[in-house]
């Protein structure tokens, strides 16, 4: 995936001729990012909800992860930190909350508004060492393009 490429693809979507509300935008970032990159399995919206995480949007099989408590899994890690959580080898982290037998690595970008975490990105892929530096870049380059969505998706109830 040329993830520059990906990125202008993702702004012609949402600046495009029809209205398009958060949730749809979030849905076509899910869908696009697996339809693009062989190594995204599963790509999912998480905004933060009180103590929880609660699963918004997401592209790729059912997780019963639709509500983590903050404090458990990489995934609030990433919001705890306030940072990346890019884990090559989920099964040798004991904090990792399976979700597919088959996902070897996860990253997990926090989508901040005024530089505090009100969502994330999380990215499950089923190959070991799949993400790097680029990845990391990329999808906090989309977190920042997305802020506004995962806000307002955020505060709907």
């Amino acid at each position: 995936m040329n993830q520059e490429q990906a990125l202008d693809e993702i702004v012609k979507y949402i600046n495009g001729p029809d209205g398009k509300d958060p949730g749809s935008v979030l849905q076509f970032v899910c869908d696009y990012l697996r339809k693009v990159d062989a190594r995204y399995s599963w790509v999912g919206f998480y905004v933060v909800k009180g103590d929880n995480l609660i699963l918004k949007q997401f592209s790729g099989e059912e997780t019963e992860h639709k509500k983590i408590k903050i404090g458990e899994g990489l995934c609030s890690l990433a919001v705890l930190r306030n940072e990346i959580v890019n884990e090559n080898d989920v099964k040798s982290n004991k904090t990792y909350l399976a979700c597919f037998p088959s996902t070897n690595s996860e990253i997990v970008v926090p989508v901040r508004f005024h530089g505090e975490p009100i969502g994330e990105i999380d990215v499950d892929s089923d190959t070991k060492d799949a993400f790097g530096m680029r990845d990391e870049k990329f999808l906090e380059d989309l977190a920042d393009l997305l802020s506004q969505q995962v806000k307002t998706v955020a505060s709907e109830n």
